[in-house]
């Protein structure tokens, strides 16, 4: 199974809309959007794609649905109504696209040419800055006091962490 990442700036006029016409795209493993500004690691998409595999293949699943699975482990959420805040809205949206499944790469093309990506580099789109740490400390639930201990670069390691911690949820 492939998987390719990619994203970019979209315009959303009605995101049910959108994401309607998205699935029409195919029925691949999984495919899901996310908004950037809840990404600050390349690693975080990737585990969160190795913990979906796995957790089907252990019959372990949360949903029936591979990319709400995904979406659960890289939220570090049990709650679907809580994991979809990381999706994208009506309006302007930074996203990134991920899509695991044996034609990553047509599907990719088809979704690029439908939906008028301008795309942009992922490691720009999902780079860390000071703006996204509120938003990020806030969603994951991670404290001030958990900073203090481990040090502000270690951000990324605790959001990891979180999506690890899913499987005790269970």
């Amino acid at each position: 199974m492939n998987t390719n990442i990619f994203g970019g700036r979209v315009v959303v006029k009605d995101v049910n809309v959108f994401i309607k016409e998205l699935k029409e795209i195919g029925d691949p493993y999984i495919l899901q959007v996310v908004d950037t500004s809840y990404l600050i690691s390349i690693d975080q998409i990737y585990l969160a794609v190795r913990k979906t595999i796995e957790s089907f293949n252990m019959g372990n699943n949360i949903s029936n649905d591979p990319s709400i699975e995904f979406l659960l482990y890289l939220s570090g959420k049990r709650s679907i109504d809580k994991a979809i805040e990381m999706g994208i809205k009506d309006g302007e949206n930074y996203a990134v696209f991920v899509i695991c499944d044996e034609d990553a790469d047509k599907l990719e093309q088809d979704i690029k040419e439908r939906f008028a990506i301008k795309q942009i580099d992922i490691e720009d789109l999902i780079r860390y800055d000071s703006s996204k740490k509120n938003k990020v400390m806030d969603f994951y639930n991670i404290t001030n006091e958990e900073i203090d201990a481990v040090g502000e670069k270690k951000l990324p390691r605790l959001i990891l962490e979180r999506e690890v911690l899913l499987d005790l949820l269970k």
